[in-house]
């Protein structure tokens, strides 16, 4: 996901979906990793979508990973929030009870108009999994947009989804690609081992900052391709 006001990659999650394994691998990239850059210089990872957009970021991370991309999907966070009140709410599932701008999350199932579904996906302070919880609950919000989005009922509001994905949402993969992901995977996204990059503090001209362990990058690669 992006922030658009501010034109860098606020949420960095990586999927390798496997259906002969029946498994997806989520890997969660946090947004404040530091990585080398060609030059040899430290740079924020989720600042290269503000110097060159969703081209430079997804070579950025494939360089970083040494892993290939071959499908995208970038949202703006105010299309989120539009089109879950197009549809007319998502249930989630929620694990962790928390207050967060005035609204309360209990545990379990419950309905979310547009709103309460962009602070449900923003919190991260009290979640004690931080970015990789932030991740889960990103994955949930977007699986239960699929979900009732190509429902036979939903679809009847296919103009106007279409016309608020089109100004908040850029992906590489067809309507179709989309239609047989959400029906054909099912099995695999219901089996996901979630992950993140590891990282450590180092400290750089003065400034502590975060950066990868580099002996875990190699491992994370060899597993994503192996998926």
């Amino acid at each position: 996901m992006s922030n658009n006001e501010h034109k860098y990659a606020d949420s960095i999650n990586l999927l390798s979906v496997s259906p002969e394994k029946k498994q997806t691998i989520e890997l969660s990239i946090p947004s404040y990793l530091n990585i080398k850059t060609q030059d040899g210089e430290n740079e924020n990872i989720a600042s290269f979508y503000s110097k060159g957009g969703t081209a430079l970021e997804i070579n950025t991370i494939q360089d970083f990973l040494d892993c290939p991309i071959d499908y995208y999907i970038e949202i703006d966070m105010a299309g989120v929030e539009q089109v879950v009140d197009i549809i007319g709410g998502i249930e989630i599932n929620n694990h962790i009870e928390f207050t967060y701008q005035g609204t309360h999350f209990p545990i379990g199932k419950q309905q979310l108009n547009g709103e309460d579904t962009m602070k449900y996906i923003k919190m991260l302070a009290q979640d004690p999994h931080k970015e990789i919880g932030r991740a889960k609950r990103e994955r949930e919000v977007i699986t239960g947009i699929l979900d009732k989005g190509l429902s036979f009922k939903t679809l009847a509001k296919y103009k106007d989804i279409l016309e608020v994905v089109s100004k908040h949402m850029k992906t590489n993969l067809s309507f179709n690609e989309l239609y047989d992901i959400q029906v054909n995977y099912k099995i695999a996204a219901n089996n996901v081992k979630q992950i993140q990059v590891q990282t450590k503090n180092e400290e750089v001209d003065g400034k502590v900052i975060q950066v990868p362990e580099q002996n875990e990058i190699a491992k994370l690669s060899e597993m994503l391709k192996n998926n």
